[in-house]
């Protein structure tokens, strides 16, 4: 009785080995005989091996798990092994009843901890008498709870089960577990305690020596070559003939078109070959680390030029939460949650297809609802309920959380074809049963669903996903993208070619990583023997062994930063086959960075050609009098036939009509206009932000003037400020109280958590504290204009447009002088008519950074004939010690600093004698200061009606609140 581990050569030795005990251990009449394989493909390639032999009908052949399984079912005491479903459901039941639940941790890593423990075979009552940390008891209990929760359910873990199996089975036959790189310590103490009454073999593979070709075509020379001597020994390096090639793009741009022109050409020329051998053709296996996001990206250019491709192995699965039904059903789950769910919520169910409602009619439904931020959720579901019959049956189900009676609505639905094309139906498919088996698991579990839809978004579907190839197209290839790992599964010589892509040290990292689980397993003496770089060399060696005619390594030089990127292990040892022996010879290439002798059979890919590398388009060479380029419109202008659908016009008329406010955006920076103005890139829903507040501090403002000239009062003054102060209170609080009552398009500030309130009653704070302050400001000038509107019944011309809006504040003292007021949360150092700079939108004319005080100051003095003699933004929000900002321009002869609160208020006024004076605007005076910015505004405005919307941020503040995150000149 005996138990042998065995490290052969090459695959083709350890099976040949296991073949000869099986064939001993058969003439000594030994049974059972059982060969294990690592995986499914193996178990049918063995089975296909065996099938000719004596061998056929008398050695069993399965998976590690397949085996255990059935054996415990023969010999086992009657528990059913559980699956990785249940598992993952029963550890957060337990986990929760830990100490991690008084903490309100998440569980996540501490469930994965415990799982990979329990797939090791560990048990609670293995850690008896061992010293533990803190955190380790944690675990250790928490597995100790799991381990008694099965037993009251009648299951096991078959990872236990192998522990015990083999003092149950009473074992006389032969065991041989063949390819194994590593075997958990459950599946290794069973083959050592087979071992003591029977015949256990474990035969793994060096890979240091090439297989043998299971039939079909053979192989390459330079590829046996390289296989030869890439971890075993050879007398010579590799000589280079082009059967093993490389592909370095020069970024990310480089990409696309070129690897799927080699691709499809391997493919094709694959299928040429086969028709004329009369064989079928062998596929082409691309491999990369993100072999899912690369078959998106290169299957349809495969398709159109004729080749066919699908993916395989880990990367047929995605995550539940990324399929189209797993994002709706999330969302429509939400529904259920009084904590998380919110008026979009149910916008995005209706806008997905578990919902029959028309696209526009569920956008129109959508906008009208988040506009009020105080419409109850169940108003909004009823709303929706009542407009679709669907609906309302599937909404009632979902909000009395009968999520299996949901599923059930939903399945007629989703088997009728209403998640698009063929692939994103069976992804939805796919993602629809493995919920329905989670359910029902969970439902066991008696869990909390919000846990539930946690973990459920976190469960890989399986789901491969194909690209046919387009009708008439020539060629006719197949191609399979997977994972390294899964390219290593297949048979050797099975494919025409490899391609493994992003070959660079960060796609493919090789290092030792201890984790909380192995420090577990070592105080009970279980190590795991992980070696990273001999996985990583297993793996590349079988992957190259399923190559049968070429390989193709591609590498991108720089990463998507522009920063140089380096080669991983598996590259550097694969270049070095090819580099002499006998002399350290490290001369390279100096524009592929390669050995000289394979340079040759390397094509470097400029991130230039961007047509050719993003569209996947070959480039033809141009012929007689045939451009070499296209055409391409200018990013920094709108074509002609554009612009009048940029500016716009008065009711659909010809006049362009502008806000000051608009204008300022534009000088700021005009990508930041067209994102805000035209295409309104902002939030639909109704928010509690600068804009309602700012709104409701101009409402309450207004009111408290309005109600102090009703009690006979111009403004405030010094000795009833008191007063003043509970007027400005209770204005605040009516104004309050009136918010939710007002159209979204008013801004109202509405409140709906304790948060919220409480910064209302900090603004209101703000306002009232303001008034004393005020009694302060423009001493002899009197309140006497609020929210004056201009523009919108009369056109007023300002710059060679129709301007309109509504200034803040207009005061006037007895000489008909008046000073603009533009109200402001806060006043940065940007609103200081001295802080200017030339304006590239505006013609290179230096402007101050902002202007819309300025611009009211124009529309006063046209509008109502009065003097201006001052532009200031007041701010209304009190500092500590301090009054409120105040900045802005005013005239020195009309108005004195006495007469403004503001320490800085002197340096703002005009004229002044020094450089920063009006002399910068080419002004002499206030007067023509307000002219010279409606001159500077003209040439803005000719450059936005010219189309120009190019980025162009002026001010150090110019980015904030632009949604344009990726702008090449964004800077904060």
């Amino acid at each position: 009785m005996t138990y042998e581990h065995d490290i052969e050569k090459s695959a083709a030795c350890a099976e040949g080995k296991a073949f000869d005990a099986l064939l001993q251990a058969s003439r000594r009449g030994a049974y059972p005989l059982m060969w294990l394989a690592p995986c499914e493909e193996g178990v049918e390639r063995v089975r296909r091996r065996l099938s000719g032999t004596p061998l056929g009908l008398s050695v069993g052949v399965a998976t590690f798990e397949q085996w255990a399984a059935d054996q415990w079912e023969l010999h086992g005491d009657g528990t059913r092994p559980v699956d990785a479903v249940e598992r993952s459901c029963l550890l957060w039941s337990v986990v929760a009843l830990g100490p991690w639940a008084d903490e309100g941790a998440s569980f996540k890593g501490v469930v994965a901890l415990l799982a990979q423990a329990i797939l090791q075979g560990v048990r609670a009552r293995d850690f008896d008498g061992v010293a533990l940390s803190a955190s380790q008891q944690g675990l250790v209990a928490s597995l100790a709870r799991y381990q008694a929760e099965l037993e009251r359910r009648g299951r096991c873990e078959l990872s236990w089960a192998m522990r015990d199996l083999a003092g149950l089975m009473a074992f006389r036959g032969c065991v041989a577990a063949v390819g194994f790189d590593e075997l958990s310590w459950a599946q290794s103490e069973l083959l050592r305690r087979l071992g003591a009454s029977g015949e256990a073999l474990r035969i793994d593979d060096e890979c240091s020596a090439a297989s043998r070709p299971d039939g079909g075509a053979g192989r390459a020379p330079e590829l046996s070559a390289l296989l030869a001597g890439l971890y075993g020994r050879a007398d010579a390096p590799v000589a280079p003939t082009g059967a093993v090639s490389f592909l370095l793009p020069q970024g990310s741009y480089g990409l696309g078109g070129p690897l799927a022109t080699r691709v499809a050409a391997l493919a094709c020329a694959e299928a040429d070959a086969a028709r004329a051998a009369g064989r079928r053709p062998l596929p082409v296996v691309v491999c990369a680390p993100d072999a899912r996001d690369l078959f998106l990206r290169l299957g349809p250019a495969l398709a159109r030029r004729g080749v066919a491709s699908q993916t395989r192995g880990r990367a047929s699965r995605v995550a539940f939460s990324s399929t189209v039904f797993g994002r709706a059903w999330l969302s429509l789950a939400a529904c259920a949650n009084p904590d998380v769910r919110t008026l979009a919520t149910l916008s995005d169910v209706l806008r997905s297809p578990l919902c029959p409602m028309d696209d526009g009619k569920a956008m129109d439904f959508d906008a009208a609802w988040r506009k009020k931020r105080l419409r109850p959720f169940d108003d909004m579901a009823a709303d929706a309920a009542s407009r679709d019959g669907f609906l309302a049956t599937l909404l009632p189900l979902v909000l009395e959380r009968d999520f299996e009676g949901a599923l059930a609505a939903l399945e007629p639905r989703l088997r009728s074809g209403a998640f698009g094309d063929a692939a994103l139906q069976g992804e939805s498919v796919a993602a629809f049963a493995a919920l329905g088996r989670f359910l029902a698991a969970w439902r066991d579990c008696a869990g909390g669903d919000d846990v539930a839809w946690s973990l459920v978004a976190q469960r890989q579907v399986a789901s491969p996903l194909a690209f046919s190839a387009e009708e008439g197209a020539a060629g006719q290839g197949d191609v399979l993208f997977c994972s390294l790992s899964d390219a290593a599964l297949m048979a050797p010589a099975s494919a025409a070619a490899v391609v493994l892509r992003d070959m660079t040290a960060e796609a493919y990292p090789v290092r030792v990583e201890e984790t909380p689980v192995t420090l577990l397993l070592e105080r009970i003496g279980v190590v795991c023997d992980l070696d990273p770089v001999a996985q990583m060399r297993r793996s590349l060696f079988r992957c190259l062994s399923v190559a049968s005619t070429s390989v193709l390594l591609e590498r991108p030089l720089f990463d998507k930063d522009g920063t140089q990127t380096y080669p991983c292990l598996a590259f550097e040892e694969i270049v070095d086959c090819y580099r002499p022996y006998d002399v350290l010879d490290r001369s390279v290439d100096r524009a592929t960075g390669l050995p000289p002798a394979v340079a040759r059979f390397a094509s470097v890919v400029p991130e230039a050609h961007v047509h050719e590398n993003l569209l996947g388009e070959d480039a033809a060479p141009p012929g007689q009098g045939q451009a070499s380029s296209w055409r391409a419109g200018s990013p920094a202008k709108v074509s002609p036939e554009g612009v009048s659908a940029l500016v716009g016009g008065a009711h659909g008329g010809s006049a362009v009509v502008l806000s000051p406010s608009a204008v300022e955006t534009y000088l700021e920076c005009p990508l930041k206009w067209f994102t805000l103005r035209r295409l309104r890139l902002k939030v639909p829903d109704a928010g509690f932000g600068a804009m309602e507040k700012g709104s409701f501090a101009h409402d309450v403002l207004r009111r408290f003037y309005e109600r102090l000239h009703e009690r006979g009062a111009a403004k405030v003054a010094a000795d009833d400020v008191a007063r003043a102060q509970a007027l400005m209170e209770a204005v605040a609080d009516e104004e309050l109280a009136r918010q939710p009552a007002l159209p979204p398009s008013r801004n109202p500030l509405v409140a709906v958590t304790a948060a919220e309130e409480a910064e209302a009653r900090h603004l209101k704070r703000q306002l009232v504290g303001f008034v004393p302050w005020e009694a302060r400001l423009l001493e002899g000038f009197v309140p006497t204009h609020f929210e004056y509107e201009f523009g919108k019944k009369t056109p007023f011309s300002y710059a060679g447009v129709c301007l309109t809006g509504s200034v803040d504040r207009i005061d006037v003292n007895g000489k008909g002088q008046a000073v603009v007021i533009d109200y402001k949360s806060s006043v940065k150092g940007t609103y200081d008519v001295r802080s200017r700079s030339s304006a590239p939108q505006a013609g290179g004319a230096v402007l101050p950074d902002k202007v819309q005080a300025l611009m009211y100051a124009q529309v006063v003095r046209r509008e109502l004939g009065l003097d201006v003699v001052g532009a200031l933004y007041v701010g209304y929000q009190p500092r500590a010690g301090k009054p409120p900002a105040l900045s802005g321009a005013f005239d020195r002869t009309a108005v004195q600093p006495s007469q403004a609160w503001d320490a800085k208020a002197e340096l703002v006024g005009y004229p002044q004698l020094d450089d920063d004076g009006c002399a910068a605007y080419g002004a002499s005076s206030f007067a023509e200061l307000v002219d010279e910015v409606e001159r500077g505004v003209e040439k803005a405005v000719a450059s936005l009606c010219e189309g120009r919307i190019a980025p162009y941020p002026r001010t150090a503040d110019a980015c904030s609140f632009c949604p344009v995150q990726d702008c090449a000149k964004r800077r904060d």
